[in-house]
């Protein structure tokens, strides 16, 4: 798997460039690969086919990764849940399946990331307005009401809490 996101810092590698550069080199129809990492790669046809199956295994944890925002999970549910289809499974010698689902969840969502609200704006916890919402709701005495007829109602009263955390 490669490492989209590097621990020394550098910028992130975007997938998409990451993945039209795999089709630019398999289109050359070279005879040899030189990675940078490991032996070359050598003949056409292993080529070809080596990078087809590195372009289907990055294209899969892309679609997981996109498949799960828009399902409305966490960055830390898909990286936790994630798993190779039968067959597709790539080695990870420089980066984790679970850490590209992390970097393409960061380079598909852009800069916001709504861990702690639009509070994050302000540079402040999501817990600093508290005491606002409940007074916006009407005040603990209404809120308290409302927890009491939830639960005989049958109904779960269920606190926020941030959609990242696992």
């Amino acid at each position: 798997m490669p490492f989209l996101n590097t621990l020394r810092g550098d910028k992130p590698r975007l997938v998409r460039n990451y993945l039209k550069s795999l089709e630019t080199v398999r289109d050359l129809g070279a005879e040899i690969v030189i990675t940078g990492h490991g032996e070359a790669i050598r003949g056409k046809d292993r080529i070809r086919a080596d990078l087809d199956r590195l372009h289907a295994a990055v294209s899969y944890v892309r679609d997981y990764t996109l498949g799960g925002m828009t399902e409305g999970r966490d960055v830390h549910s898909l990286m936790r849940d994630f798993a190779w289809p039968e067959g597709l499974a790539i080695g990870e010698y420089h980066g984790k399946a679970s850490w590209a689902v992390k970097s393409i969840w960061r380079e598909y969502s852009g800069w916001l990331h709504y861990e702690e609200g639009t509070t994050a704006l302000y540079g402040v916890p999501r817990t600093s307005v508290d005491a606002d919402l409940v007074e916006l709701a009407g005040g603990a005495d209404i809120l308290a009401r409302a927890r009491r007829r939830s639960s005989t109602a049958g109904l779960r009263w269920k606190p926020y809490t941030s959609r990242t955390s696992p």
